[in-house]
């Protein structure tokens, strides 16, 4: 449920004939570093997916400085991030707290996080699904049609119309109905993606359900809660043995800026599974 995997993609910056090595690891979270540039929970995921490292290098004979790139491959059901708020300050020989604003949302998208391959499958589902409700859109609109062209057949029988008038009305408005295809053959209806079992992961969006929160400037004191999706908008605070409803809104508020009061630690993510929230894939499209 929470194990995904990521590729690893590692480059030596100072010698481009030398090949690029590729590997896989499991990952259950992913560590997500803040600096200055930090604002946002995706910009700590893209700073943290990128790294530079220094090793020997064989085809150099000396210490080189290496490019490492992840990107998942296979998505957990559950994605955690892990909110690197503690450093070691050497200065006062102790972790200290980063305690900067990152921002988070209730939806995340992770399709620019993931390898080509996967980006292959979330845009083949996400058009699919778009075309799945274009095609259902047409097929009402088809429905209203041939119903307001009933209507208007019954009253004109109800008004008395000649036989010959009422049947040539009623010819005239079946003639005019066109339920098929340009080229007069019936559209063959939109594949269901949701059906599609290579299909079944890749939506790429996930949903925040849960949060652990830290209150306090030091790593191994402070207070810690944790925050849980019930439905909707409603979520459950567990503050040690006080069990309360909160809003959303206040789950929100967790993202940081002040030490005085609790923000984000741990971020738990659930995978939303395909024909959930098709509307998220309408709003991606048309931006």
């Amino acid at each position: 449920l929470v194990w995904g995997e990521m590729e690893v993609l590692t480059n030596n910056t100072e010698n481009a004939d030398e090949p690029v090595d590729k590997s896989v690891e499991r990952f259950d979270k992913i560590k997500c570093n803040i600096n200055i540039d930090v604002s946002r929970v995706e910009e700590s995921l893209r700073i943290s997916l990128e790294e530079d490292i220094e090793k020997r290098s064989d085809t150099l004979g000396r210490q080189a400085v290496y490019h490492r790139t992840r990107r998942m491959s296979k998505l957990p059901k559950y994605l955690t991030c892990h909110l690197v708020r503690f450093f070691f300050k050497r200065d006062v020989g102790k972790n200290a707290k980063i305690v900067r604003r990152v921002a988070f949302g209730t939806k995340l998208d992770v399709y620019e996080f993931v390898t080509p391959e996967l980006k292959n499958e979330i845009g083949a589902f996400r058009s699919a699904m778009l075309e799945l409700r274009e095609h259902e859109r047409n097929e009402a609109q088809k429905v209203e049609i041939e119903e307001i062209s009933a209507e208007n057949t019954a009253a004109a029988a109800a008004a008395s119309v000649a036989p010959s008038a009422a049947a040539a009305a009623v010819s005239s408005s079946s003639s005019g109905m066109d339920t098929s295809g340009d080229d007069g053959k019936e559209t063959a209806a939109a594949e269901d993606p949701t059906k599609n079992p290579a299909l079944q992961n890749a939506s790429g969006f996930y949903e925040l359900v849960g949060v652990v929160s830290h209150q306090g400037l030091a790593a191994n004191s402070g207070h810690y809660v944790g925050w849980v999706r019930r439905h909707g908008e409603t979520w459950i605070k567990f503050d040690d043995a006080t069990v309360t409803e909160v809003n959303e809104s206040e789950v929100l508020k967790l993202d940081g800026g002040s030490a005085a009061w609790h923000m984000a630690y741990m971020l738990f993510w659930r995978r939303v599974e395909p024909g959930e929230h098709i509307e998220m894939i309408e709003k991606i499209q048309s931006s």
